[in-house]
This record gives structure tokens, sequence and C-alpha cells, in this order.
């Protein structure tokens, strides 16, 4: 498989680690990746998204220390394909990657138009993280009526705050998305956030660059975020009919609702019990028959929330049953 990253190529320059997250998690896995830019050649990435920068937002960003470590990546970054140059039918999926330079090159722009409708018109997956997804302001109608997010304004204005009326934001992705007609949904600014509609996925921020790339990923492959394996799957049918459980909690009974959910999530360890309380089980019957047997002394532990008067009634069978009380 292989995937199209389109970088801003402004001087306001592009966020690193909205390139260099999706580029692992993608190779890693042996997806081919291009990195392309409106006018082809150098791309600069903010220093405040280098993690060796002073003043760096992201100090302890592993994978863009590793993917600048790397002479060979760094060097494609200096030599990005020129968008209209670029043959589409090679790529399986579309990644933009965002930035405030975004917001000065790739909206509004005809070759990222041309681009993103090749991808929605042949079916195949568009992605944008961050102020990338400012590009789809670029075919509204491809867009219109499906869910996205991306870098919200309340995050572009605090920004402004932060740094001054000299820093510019050409467009402000939030606005363009929801002018376009999508259904911009978001979270709080910094918060990993990822809209998945079909082929259709976006991030919010930068924040949530890995698990965009996931996403990402399983939306090229058709896969879920997880395989499950036939008994999780069994237990995950079963989920969706929630059942109740006797919850003995601190000496109160009280009925709750209770789900299958954890058994789903922790079912390697479940089967693990079992198997180990198995002979434990099949040995305990035995056990039990031969102290009854012998006579020994039973104690039974009540519970607190049974009340006082029930005590003499329960004695009462148990002497039925043959039981001969010591106290």
């Amino acid at each position: 498989m292989r995937v199209l990253f389109i970088i801003s190529g402004s001087d306001t320059a592009f966020c690193l680690s909205e390139v260099t997250h999706p580029y692992w998690h993608l190779t890693e896995r042996d997806v081919e990746v291009d990195f392309a830019s409106p006018d082809g050649g150098k791309v600069v990435y903010d220093p405040y998204s280098d993690p060796y920068f002073e003043h760096s937002t992201e100090p302890n960003d592993l994978v863009s220390k590793g993917f600048l470590a790397d002479k060979a990546l760094v060097a494609k970054l200096g030599a990005t394909l020129k968008l209209k140059n670029v043959d589409l039918t090679r790529y399986d999926a579309v990644h933009i990657a965002g930035g405030r330079g975004a917001t000065f090159d790739l909206y509004p722009n005809e070759d990222v138009a041309r681009v993103l409708e090749h991808f929605r018109a042949n079916g195949k997956v568009v992605g944008a993280i961050c102020h990338g997804a400012i590009a789809l302001g670029n075919i509204p109608d491809r867009v219109r009526g499906h869910r996205t997010t991306g870098y919200t304004l309340e995050g572009d204005q605090e920004l402004r705050r932060l740094f001054g009326g000299s820093f510019i934001i050409a467009h402000f992705p939030q606005t363009v998305l929801e002018e376009a007609g999508s259904v911009y949904s978001r979270v709080a600014p910094n918060d990993p956030y990822v809209v998945r509609d079909g082929k259709l996925v976006t991030g919010q921020n930068q924040q949530s660059a890995s698990e965009y790339a996931l996403v990402l990923l399983h939306a090229m492959t058709g896969q879920t975020q997880c395989r499950l394996a036939k008994l999780p799957r069994l237990l995950s049918r079963l989920s969706r009919c929630p059942t109740y459980q006797l919850d003995m909690n601190v000496g109160l009974r009280s009925w709750r609702p209770m789900s299958w959910n954890p058994l789903v999530n922790h079912w390697p360890a479940l089967v693990q019990c079992l198997v180990l309380a198995l002979p434990l089980l099949l040995f305990a019957g035995p056990v039990v028959c031969a102290a009854e047997q012998a006579g020994t002394t039973v104690v039974l532990q009540l519970p607190p929330s049974m009340p006082p008067d029930a005590l003499p009634a329960l004695i009462t069978q148990l002497v039925a049953k043959g039981a001969r009380p010591l106290a």
C-alpha cells in the first residue's frame, strides 16, 4: 500500500509530529509513503514542534527525535514532490499534515482540491489532521454532511493571544469545516480526538497524531482497531444485552446493572483463572463431603445486612437438616 503525504510549503511551517507519527505507524507496517507539497522542494517544520528546541511544546516526542536522527528521512523533507506532478493513481490514501502553514497554502488551493476530489471520487481514504483539516474546505460537496474535526477556533484564538497580533492565521479550520457543511465536533483544544466517517478520517490536533495514524491505517486495511478472537467476539455479542448480577459490597446487598465488557477486555486472564481453578473445584467436593461426614464444625459468616430476626429462622432450617448449633 502507498500513501501520499501533503505538507505545507509555507514559511509559517508544518507541525513535525503530524508528519513523523503517521509516517512511523504506517511505514513500520510496510506502507510506502511519499511527501508532496504545493510547490515541491524543501518544507520547514515549526520550531515549537521540534523536540530539541529550547521552548518546544513537545520535548518528549521520541518519534520525532528518531525521525530527525535519520539523515535519509530528513532529506525527504528537503525534496518533496510537486503536488501538481504527482500520479495519484499510485496511492491508496492521502494524509494532510497540519501546522499553521496549512492555513496559508493548502486552502484555498486548486491542486489540493483536485487531489482530494480524486481520492473521494474513487473511494480512497482521505485523512487530515489539525490545521491540515482546512484542506477539506476545497471540496465542500464531498464533505457536506460528513463528520469531521480539526483544530478548534478556541485553540487558534489562544495561539493569537499567546504570540501576539503578529501571529497570523490565514483561515480557521473549524470555521472552514463548518461553512463547508460538515458536521464538525471537538473536545478541549489540546485533548486527543479522532473522527472517522467511513473513509474520511480527521484528527483534532497534534496530540492526536498517533491515534489518528492508527485509525487511518485501519480505514485503509478495512480492519477494526483490534481483532477479536472467537471467544471475545461471542462475549461482545452478549455485552450488547446488559445482564444483572448480585453485587455484594461492604455488606450491602443490591442489584445493579452489570456488563460483560470486563470479561471481553480481560478474557485471557479469565481463561487462565478457570484452568487453574478447575482442579481445585474437582478436589473441593470430596473434601466438603468428608468434612460433613466427620462432623467438622462449619462457621457461617452472615452479611451485616441480614435482619437480626431472620437468624432464628435460619438456625431452625439448619437444625432441621441435621446441623447441631454449638452456641
